[in-house]
This record gives structure tokens, sequence and C-alpha cells, in this order.
């Protein structure tokens, strides 16, 4: 049973699963150098691939609010306006702390990719057998999202709903949740790490 931990969370895979947490590999580290981002998780059964982002924000949903909506604050809009108005427009620009979460994951999703790709090209044997790319099974993004409000149903089909219109070009599907449905054939349980 391979077991992952991401902060506080404890990712647990069924037997026969091979997953790693792929952004702190040795291969990653040393050949990318930290250039590219990377997903949380790579999981696989061999039927499938999930590439796995877990955002824990569950106790921190109030600071995490603006990173649920691709709507810029207003902050952002008032200093993008005062930079036009100096005559800075293309020399600075203005962009919010944290990017909206599925822009986030989309873009983990497309380093990722590339990295693989580049893996799989160059043949490296740690992540050969498992996480190849350009050919073999299907392939799912999943944002592991917790969060503790009334709106987490609402807010997580709004970006599941975004998640795969930004997906679709590359033929994925995403899914967001804070537990796995049975449903989904992804045998991974989530539980809080005891300190």
């Amino acid at each position: 049973m391979d077991e992952i931990t991401e902060g506080t969370l404890l990712c647990r895979f069924a037997d026969g699963w091979k997953a790693t947490k792929y952004d702190k590999t040795p291969w990653h580290r040393r050949r990318l150098k930290s250039q590219l981002k990377a997903v949380d998780v790579l999981a696989t059964d061999g039927s499938r691939h999930w590439w796995i982002e877990i955002k824990d924000c569950e106790g921190s949903e109030e600071d995490n609010r603006p990173r649920m909506s691709p709507i810029v604050d207003d902050s952002v809009v008032e200093t993008r306006q005062w930079i036009e108005h100096q005559g800075w427009k293309g020399k600075v620009s203005a962009h919010r702390k944290k990017p909206w979460i599925v822009d986030e994951v989309v873009e983990k999703f497309r380093h990722t990719l590339a990295a693989l790709a580049l893996a799989e090209r160059e043949g490296e044997p740690s992540l050969q057998d498992q996480f190849l790319v350009c050919e073999g099974p299907p392939l799912s993004v999943v944002l592991l999202l917790t969060w503790d409000g009334s709106d987490y149903r609402r807010l997580a089909q709004r970006l599941q709903d975004k998640l795969n219109g930004k997906l679709a070009p590359y033929n994925v599907t995403g899914y967001v949740f804070r537990s796995v449905p049975s449903s989904l054939g992804l045998q991974m349980t989530v539980e809080r790490a005891r300190e």
C-alpha cells in the first residue's frame, strides 16, 4: 500500500496501486531544478493515470476564497488602471498574489505533462514503468480540495466544470472532491495525518 503525506493530509492507495509524490522525486528536483511546476501525486492502477493536486484549505476558507473565483479583486483592477494611467502598461503588470485555483491546477498539469514527456524521451527509469504519458492508459486530473462550508458542493461543481473546460483540448477529465467517490475507481482514502 502506497501512502503519501501532503501537509496534514495522508493519502492511502489500495494494494496494486503505484503512487508517487511526483513534485518531490529526485528526477524532478535534479533534472528540472524546479523550473517547471508539478502536480503533487501521480497514481495508477495500470488502467488509468490519476494526477492529483492537493489543496488543503480547511480552516482557512476565508483566506482562500479569492482563489476560488476567476474574478479579479477590485484592488488589482484599480492597480492596473493606475499602471496604465502612469504610462507603464507593457512595462509593469499587476496580478493577484495567488492565481485562480483552476488556472493553477491547469498550469501544473501542463508542466507535468511536458516534464513526463521529457522523462519518457530520455528513458528516466524511475518514471518509465508506471507513468508514461505518450502511450498508455487514459488520464484524469484531480483537485483534492478540503473546504469546510455549506457551499462546498456548489463550489466543487463549479470548479470542476471550469477545470474540464480548460482540460478539454487535452482529452483529459478533471474532478474536484474532498473524499473520493467510490464510482470513480480511484482507490484512495484521505485522512488527517497524526501529528
